[in-house]
Parts: C-alpha cells; sequence; structure tokens
C-alpha cells in the first residue's frame, strides 16, 4: 500500500484518508490531464565486480553456444559467485 502512496504523491495527488484496504486522494485527473500514476523504478544495489566473474561472460561464446550450453554457463557462474 506504502507504494501506492508513494505513486499518488509522486504524481502531485494528495492523500485525503486511508485504511488498508482503500487510499482516497486528489489532485489526479488522469482523463483530462493524463497523468498516468506508475510504480517508481526500483533501486538496484551494484554488487562489487568479481572479476572472475567478469572475465568468464566476457569469454563466453554465446554465437556459438547452444541453449544448454546457456544454462551449463549460468550454472557456473552461480558456483563463482556464491563461492
Amino acid at each position: 500500500m506504502e507504494s501506492v502512496i508513494v505513486c499518488i504523491k509522486a504524481a502531485g495527488g494528495q492523500i485525503l484518508s486511508q485504511t488498508d484496504d482503500w487510499v482516497e486522494f486528489t489532485g489526479i485527473d488522469c482523463t483530462s490531464e493524463g497523468i498516468v500514476v506508475m510504480e517508481p523504478e526500483k533501486k538496484v544495489k551494484l554488487v562489487p565486480q568479481d572479476t572472475d566473474v567478469v572475465e568468464a561472460i566476457r569469454s563466453f561464446d554465446l554465437l556459438h553456444s547452444t541453449p544448454l550450453d546457456a544454462v551449463n554457463f549460468v550454472g557456473y557462474l552461480q558456483t563463482l559467485v556464491h563461492r
């Protein structure tokens, strides 16, 4: 529910009242203004680069790989990350 309230406020709306199930707001008219209330962009935490993982990705020959090769490669990357 908090993400909905954040979206409404970000679009210029004002919260009049709210419960756990609904939010009453004003200040946004989607029909005449064309304002679309959307989920805010999620921020991604960046993991420090592991040179082994980066080098493995760079050296993987995707052009000459089968789908099974790609699946196996993802499994290999997971072993590098979780060591």
